[in-house]
């Protein structure tokens, strides 16, 4: 424990308290502000029990600031490769900074990121980056910046507008927006689109079905790949077997989920994929009941029929078949499958590296627009340069 200026002190989480306390933050921070929606629990375990059991390589470490006894921030940090898209960074590791939740304190986010960069300068970190998943392509990613008075689904971060104020104030730098769009049920598809997606099928054979439970993991193999479909996205890493076979797993269990591939009829091989969940959240008490209880499955599973939205997680094309019409080919078939589900309103595609020309040409083509954009942040940590 290091004791700082106003009564606030940093503390390295460790023991059954430390870990109450760090869990504690994000509910206090929802209730002030509720469209910050708390990171599952089960997530933030998962992610940090992976570390330790050694799915997911790095040293990591967690912290929670309190003042006066009652803890205010929170954050972890893993010592990691950078991703492979990550710019003007120099060679060597970085400390990611993770589910990070704070009340409006500057002074206590200051003392958490000064302890989180000794932490990693002496693990030769060269430089931090976060807000970051620990485990890629599964975890939330982002300080929202824009979209405060839309609801946050499940898996994306909900930020209060004071946070990036946070993070620019304690010398952080933009290093990647992230894109949201709403797509509303029942509206025509575009007759571009439309076009797109006849002509595929009529000439190239492609069609879109549904993808069966033992076809997760092959297809996360294939489309995660370096020279996939998702192997230019911000954030990219190279996953291990074991990483991937988490990822697939934890998709075989989500509730509501919908998952197209598309796929040449005559060879049967996929060519595009589109992951869709039910937006959860929508099904839980936050702060009320906790769905661990048989209570709160019973309330769980009860309101899984009322949910109303869906979040497209993740949508890659095969970069040979990029100038096929697939992706109108997958955005028809997931409209059409969308539309069946009881109560469905809207569709929300999340997260997308506003770099990204080829998801920009869809999401152009689809005429969506940015209605939520999210910023991860960038900090180099030379030994020269004072915390």
């Amino acid at each position: 424990m290091a004791p700082l200026a106003g009564r606030v002190h940093v503390h390295e989480v460790e023991g059954r308290l430390a870990w109450r306390r760090f869990h504690s933050v994000p509910p206090k921070v929802a209730a002030r502000h509720p469209q910050a929606l708390p990171t599952w629990r089960k997530l933030v375990d998962d992610s940090l029990a992976e570390q330790a059991a050694g799915v997911s390589s790095g040293d990591s470490m967690a912290w929670v600031v309190t003042h006066g006894g009652r803890p205010v921030a929170r954050a972890a940090g893993l010592i990691k490769a950078a991703p492979l898209t990550a710019r003007d960074l120099p060679a060597g590791p970085i400390l990611a900074v993770g589910f990070f939740s704070c009340l409006d304190r500057p002074d206590a986010a200051h003392a958490l990121f000064d302890a989180m960069f000794r932490w990693g300068r002496a693990r030769g970190a060269v430089a931090a980056m976060g807000p970051m998943s620990f485990r890629p392509h599964v975890d939330e990613c982002g300080v929202l910046i824009e979209g405060f008075d839309q609801p946050a689904l499940s898996g994306v971060p909900g930020s209060p507008p004071y946070y990036a104020d946070l993070w620019r104030d304690a010398g952080w730098l933009p290093e990647a927006t992230l894109l949201g769009y709403r797509i509303e049920l029942g509206q025509p598809v575009p007759p571009r689109v439309a076009r797109l997606a006849r002509v595929c099928r009529e000439r190239r054979g492609i069609e879109v079905r549904s993808i069966r439970r033992a076809e997760y993991l092959p297809l996360l193999r294939q489309f995660l790949r370096p020279d996939g479909p998702w192997g230019q996205v911000w954030g990219f890493e190279q996953l291990s077997d074991g990483e991937i076979e988490v990822m697939a797993a934890q998709l075989d269990l989500i509730a509501g989920r919908l998952g197209l591939v598309a796929e040449v009829e005559r060879t049967e091989e996929p060519v595009g994929i589109v992951l869709t969940i039910a937006d959860l959240s929508q099904a839980m008490e936050l702060g009320r009941t906790s769905r661990q209880t048989r209570r709160g499955q019973r309330h769980f599973l009860q309101r899984l029929g009322a949910i109303d939205r869906l979040r497209i997680m993740s949508v890659g094309v095969e970069p040979a078949y990029e100038r096929y019409g697939v992706g109108a080919v997958l955005y028809d078939g997931l409209l059409a499958r969308a539309t069946k589900r009881p109560n469905t309103r809207y569709l929300e595609l999340s997260q997308l590296w506003a770099d990204n020309t080829a998801a920009a040409r869809l999401t152009s083509q689809f005429g969506l627009n940015p209605y939520k954009r999210w910023q991860v942040y960038v900090r180099r940590l030379s030994s020269e340069q004072p915390s």
